[in-house]
């Protein structure tokens, strides 16, 4: 690999890390807003946003963001790490056959979790980015 190469993706990988960076706090505070339903004793759910909801921007605008990381993100660990390729897949896309919530899955604000919004909150944070 050329030093140019090496150069440009150090700063692709540089950007990745920046957009991840904003993609969090968005992230957090969507979540830390969103309507969340304590439905149970042991857990609960995020509402659906209605479509006039002043968070409904915001999840938008997070989502955008999150889906150009990841197509980036993607290309990256295709490319220069493919053995992690499936394991980048499930832990970065929406997975509904698994038994824990991935980051899509928050920024839809499609989790059931049992236990409450500090726990999801906290494992966005820290988990994924």
């Amino acid at each position: 690999m050329e030093m140019n190469s090496k150069d440009a993706l150090k700063r692709t990988v540089d950007d990745l890390q920046k957009q991840a960076e904003e993609i969090e706090e968005l992230g957090v505070k969507l979540l830390e807003e969103a309507p969340f339903m304590d439905a149970y004793p042991d857990g609960g759910f995020f509402k659906t946003l209605d479509y006039r909801s002043p968070l409904k921007k915001l999840q938008r605008e997070t989502i955008l963001k999150y889906q150009q990381w990841y197509s980036v993100a993607l290309n990256l660990v295709d490319e220069y790490a493919p053995e992690w390729l499936e394991e980048f897949k499930l832990r970065y896309s929406s997975n509904k056959l698994q038994t824990s919530f991935y980051v899509m899955d928050c920024l839809r604000l499609d989790v059931y979790i049992r236990s409450n919004r500090d726990h999801i909150v906290a494992g966005f944070a820290i988990d994924w980015f």
